[in-house]
């Protein structure tokens, strides 16, 4: 039976480090800046396959792709449709 994987991503608030604080003081109406964490999961255990933080400028999507490079024979990526961000 093949193991059953799948992509989640999220969107997280992180700290300011000093160089950001210089740099810019707005984060979009935003108190932290973001970043994007997509992960590789196992769907019967929930083990993390893999996973990767990037700034918030990129797409899940583009995160899948390179997840999908720690695929193996035998994995069954379960994958919805998802909605492209408003223009």
């Amino acid at each position: 039976m093949p193991a059953a994987v799948v992509v989640n991503g999220t969107v997280l608030a992180v700290a300011d480090s000093p160089a950001d604080l210089k740099q810019r003081r707005n984060h979009g109406g935003s108190s932290y800046p973001s970043m994007r964490l997509s992960a590789l999961l196992t769907c019967g255990t929930r083990s993390v396959l893999g996973a990767l933080f990037d700034p918030i400028t990129t797409g899940e999507i583009t995160q899948a792709h390179r997840l999908a490079r720690s695929l193996r024979p035998g994995m069954l990526l379960l994958a919805a449709a998802t909605t492209p961000p408003p223009a």
